[in-house]
């Protein structure tokens, strides 16, 4: 808009003390000038004024989705910004199709602050928050999966009987092996002696046929 003016009225500019005619090459191309991001100095003009996303009038071509609450608290001793900012922000999200309400208060004695007129700033946004979201203020259910595994953990009680019958298993197993161990033995031994009969009664058969024959 400057740009426009300073370049349709220079020849009345011009009759003024100190006029530059590069004025108007140099506003033409700052608008025209793209930064590193490839940005224009109006797109980022445009970027840092909501009402450039809210009204339908200015030229941008960002598409942004629009949420359908707001709440907006002012001081009205702040000097970092004007106070018409916060009020046209607000006149802008209540005309729009797309915004539900608007909570737009304006707080005495406070300024650029996370301004309240009672209470906790952080606490009245959480309620705010949940006054807008009924499904968030509903508890939820606590999970049984934590008490079930709780209840299957053994106790130190049935952990020691436990290792107690294990213990009896094991000191009965080794009972049944020692036990077996003398019968073994036992038939071993009878196995040997029964070899050495049989090993005996052979050499005596042995020795008999080939004993010589007397002629008479």
């Amino acid at each position: 808009m400057v740009a426009k003016l300073v370049e349709s009225e220079q020849e009345r500019y011009a009759k003024a003390e100190g006029w530059d005619e590069g004025l108007v090459a140099a506003w033409r191309g700052d608008l025209v000038e793209l930064d590193a991001l490839e940005v224009s100095v109006a797109d980022r003009v445009q970027m840092s004024d909501s009402l450039a996303l809210l009204n339908a009038s200015y030229e941008s071509e960002v598409e942004v989705g629009i949420a359908p609450h707001w709440r907006i608290n002012t001081g009205l001793f702040q000097s970092q910004t004007t106070l018409v900012g916060e009020m046209n922000l607000a006149c802008a999200l209540a005309a729009h199709e797309k915004v539900s309400d608007v909570s737009f208060q304006a707080v005495w004695g406070a300024g650029f602050e996370m301004a309240e007129r009672e209470g906790d700033p952080e606490d009245n946004l959480v309620a705010w928050i949940i006054s807008c979201s009924p499904n968030a203020a509903e508890p939820v259910a606590d999970e049984p999966a934590d008490e079930e595994l709780a209840d299957e953990e053994p106790t130190d009680d049935e952990a020691s009987a436990d290792d107690a019958e294990t213990q009896d298993a094991s000191d009965g197993e080794a009972a049944e092996d020692e036990a077996t161990e003398p019968d073994a033995a036992a038939d071993e031994a009878s196995t040997d002696e029964a070899s050495e009969d049989d090993t005996a009664d052979a050499v005596e058969g042995d020795t008999t046929s080939e004993a010589p024959s007397e002629t008479v």
